[in-house]
């Protein structure tokens, strides 16, 4: 019984996410936000699990918080997780050209050289601001090979399409996919990886990110090594005036330090991390703290979560 209705639940998950979707494509960014912000309280006044992996992670990382600044920075990342979630359907339901118009390229010296560049990239985003507008932008500029996988939301054809027009080579997460990125970079282009998911029993190590030791993947080190090409974080922080969204964004790049070619796995994964972690902390609450990146712990340490 319990089975038969996970089942129905997700079969009428599937069905009825699109369809919120297309109608959220269609809102203004300042509805959209008005929307963020009393989802975001309805989350503070009915608490999840997904609430409560927020409050984990603002203990493991800012233990030097009060109590009223845990509170008050708990509602800013439910406000900015929300607002990421309802920015992918409008950024997936609208075209490219018009998504570019919102988006302010904080070092465009960069980008220029960057364009030129017929070594290949690897370009990593991790889940800050809206990294889904990043993707985008990345996959227009060089036509990025990503991997991708289904989504259990029912919304691959609306992600998939989107992420084709705007030039991307989505591959699968699997030994294909991982062949196509290679295959990519050896012809000298452009692969777009999210660098801050836990893998699990998958590929990867621990190194030390907020302070914690995290399941790092080792993917981008290992990419990095054998191929010697240049890998720049990409971000696209989501512009705040007055503690309100505006609807504007400001994509950078930050060029990793060599430290992330090192044979030394540990110091390469350092690197990584430390590079997001900069990048997060200059806007913490947009950082997506709703996911369980401490998952993993090392052997023999009690379970955080």
């Amino acid at each position: 019984m319990k089975n038969t209705f996970k089942k129905w639940r997700r079969a009428f998950r599937a069905k009825l996410i699109p369809i919120l979707f297309s109608i959220i494509s269609k809102l203004s960014f300042n509805i959209l936000y008005k929307l963020a912000k009393l989802l975001a309280f309805m989350s503070g006044i009915f608490p999840s699990k997904t609430v409560r992996i927020a409050q984990r992670n603002i203990e493991l990382c800012f233990p030097n918080l009060s109590i009223s600044e845990k509170k008050v920075f708990l509602k800013k990342i439910l406000f900015h997780n929300i607002a990421s979630v309802l920015e992918f359907a409008r950024i997936w339901g609208a075209d490219l050209k018009d998504n570019m118009r919102y988006v302010t390229i904080k070092n465009a010296q960069a980008e220029e050289i960057i364009k030129k560049n017929p070594t290949g990239m690897i370009l990593i985003t991790p889940h800050f601001g809206a990294w889904e507008l990043s993707g985008q932008y990345c996959s227009a500029c060089y036509q990025t090979t990503i991997m991708y996988r289904p989504s259990r939301l029912g919304l691959d054809a609306l992600l998939l399409s989107s992420r084709k027009s705007a030039g991307a080579i989505p591959v699968p997460a699997n030994q294909t996919g991982v062949k196509a990125m290679m295959k990519a970079l050896k012809q000298g282009k452009v692969i777009g990886i999210l660098p801050d998911q836990d893998p699990g029993l998958g590929d990867g190590e621990f190194a030390p990110f907020f302070g914690i030791n995290a399941k790092t993947m080792t993917f981008v080190s290992r990419l990095a090594q054998k191929y010697k090409v240049p890998v720049y974080l990409l971000t696209s922080l989501r512009i705040m005036e007055n503690n309100k969204a505006t609807g504007r964004f400001e994509i950078t790049y930050t060029l990793l330090e060599d430290d992330i070619y090192a044979e030394d796995i540990l110091v390469s994964l350092t690197c990584l991390n430390q590079a997001i972690e900069k990048i997060i902390r200059q806007a913490p609450e947009q950082y997506l703290w709703t996911y369980p990146r401490f998952k993993s712990t090392p052997e023999g340490e009690t379970p955080r979560y």
